[in-house]
């Protein structure tokens, strides 16, 4: 690992433009409130059903990648983001089973759980740099994409598209070809193409939300949103999600000592494309958003160089920015979208919290504790997206 003095250190990180990157815990388990004992849970609503597909397949995609990237790389971390890989596809099967049943969950879960294994069958081929011995690992996964669209077509019959396989294929040969573009350290051409293969997993997953509210729209709770939120917390989603996840790429290459430049540049890429949503709602204000929101990520980078240089008083220096300017951006989204500012900071700070808390762990190779803590991360700026998804489209409207 890198060092650095205190004093070299605390003054790089005080440096750090916006376009420079151009780049103690809560007892939490799992990011989410179990129900109370007796209660019976009601149904989804036909966004919830929308959203939970689509943050289930962009989630799978995102594993895929660190699963893939971590086996090319021989690294000790790669059974953790296969565990993790599975578990974003039993968030799918979660996200249909209220209106599909246990019987169909249960076949899904079969489906997704053999369309892990036929990636991973994929990315040791990638890694092995030979063409496959035997049966096409390529041509399996395809297979497989198949089998899961015959099977909305079942269950949505005339409302599920046939075609929508295409998708899912052409995301399969993306990530192929970013894990292809990595192995030969090709890494621009490596995160286009999983860009590519994440809107495809994206939009099958939006014909997989509309066509389960067209078929079970009778049964699922009456919409509490409108079509303009709805689009802008997907898109924010996407957006935020982007942001913590390359900024976890770089990290997990700075600590490789390997490039991590581009990672870097994508992950601030994620923070201006969120001026783009929010521009027609707030003006000139967005970008000042973008700024704040940018900050997260210029925080965490301050943050690995803090632990790199091993002086724990720099490192408290660093956390107590962190969550300042997570108290700063909950202000603003407060006076300027009417967000709930204390609902904002909570979840602002259990981000901070859970970041570091990720950093740490990755840095101790501690790789379930990493991986869990990237989720939780994961989850409360989803949750944070659709509250100034919804504060946006009331304030402005």
């Amino acid at each position: 690992m890198r060092h650095a003095g205190s004093f070299v250190l605390t003054m790089l990180i005080a440096a750090l433009p916006l376009y420079a990157c151009a780049g103690s815990v809560e007892t939490e388990t799992n990011g989410t409130t179990p129900p109370d004992a007796g209660t019976t849970a009601q149904p989804p609503t036909a966004a919830d059903v929308r959203t939970n597909v689509r943050d289930g397949f962009v989630a799978e995609a995102e594993w895929m990648r660190s699963y893939g990237v971590a086996t090319l790389a021989r690294a000790p971390e790669a059974p953790a983001a296969f565990d993790r890989l599975n578990a974003s596809e039993a968030q799918i099967v979660a996200a249909i089973s209220p209106v599909a049943g246990d019987a169909r969950a249960a076949q899904l879960a079969d489906l997704l759980h053999a369309r892990a294994n036929a990636f991973a069958d994929l990315v040791r081929t990638i890694g092995a740099k030979a063409a496959p011995v035997g049966s096409d690992p390529q041509a399996a996964l395809d297979a497989n994409a198949q089998q899961i669209a015959d099977f909305f077509v079942a269950l949505c019959p005339n409302a599920f598209p046939s075609d929508a396989v295409n998708d899912l294929t052409s995301a399969n040969r993306s990530m192929a070809e970013a894990l292809q573009a990595r192995a030969a350290d090709d890494r621009w051409a490596s995160i286009s193409s999983f860009d590519a293969a994440q809107a495809s997993s994206a939009h099958f997953a939006d014909e997989v939300g509309f066509a389960i509210a067209s078929t079970f729209g009778a049964t699922l709770a009456p919409s509490t949103t409108s079509r303009t939120e709805d689009a802008v917390s997907l898109q924010l989603h996407v957006l935020f999600g982007d942001q913590v996840f390359w900024t976890r790429a770089y990290v997990a290459d700075r600590m490789r000592n390997v490039e991590a430049q581009p990672e870097l540049d994508r992950a601030v890429q994620a923070t201006i494309d969120m001026t783009g949503v929010l521009s027609p709602y707030f003006g000139q204000d967005a970008v000042q958003m973008q700024a704040y929101i940018h900050a997260d990520t210029t925080n965490a980078i301050a943050f690995v160089l803090a632990l790199e240089s091993g002086n724990q008083d720099t490192v408290q220096a660093i956390s107590a920015q962190w969550n300042a300017g997570a108290d700063t951006l909950a202000q603003y989204l407060a006076a300027t979208a009417r967000v709930d500012q204390a609902e904002a900071q909570r979840l602002l700070r259990v981000s901070v919290d859970r970041e570091q808390a990720m950093i740490e762990a990755r840095a101790n190779e501690q790789w379930d504790a990493e991986a869990a803590n990237y989720q939780l991360v994961l989850e409360s700026r989803t949750e944070l997206a659709s509250l100034l998804a919804s504060s946006t489209v009331v304030t402005t409207h």
